[in-house]
């Protein structure tokens, strides 16, 4: 697997990274209202062949508060990134 994308969904600043090769490189940290717009293109742009969040379980291993939040937007993302494979086929 050569290119891997992952985020680090947070409430307002979201860290995106990505890599290649098995290289790890930080990109940027960007508003979390603008991932859903940033990301579908970026995903493309990388051509990444996975994409991996991050998520915040309770030290007991419960889902956490925060953990439900990352959940909704990892299924919003999906949704997106379907539309927007789609539009470019």
């Amino acid at each position: 697997m050569n290119s891997i994308i992952s985020i680090d969904y947070g409430t307002r600043k979201s860290g995106l990274a990505y890599s290649v090769e098995g290289f790890c490189f930080a990109w940027k940290t960007v508003s979390t209202v603008d991932l859903l717009t940033i990301l579908p293109k970026w995903i493309q742009e990388r051509k990444a062949e996975l994409v991996v969040i991050g998520m915040p379980y309770n030290i007991d291993g419960s889902m956490s508060k925060h953990g439900k939040r990352v959940s909704e937007f990892a299924r919003k993302l999906e949704t997106r990134s379907e539309e927007h494979t789609s539009e470019l086929q």
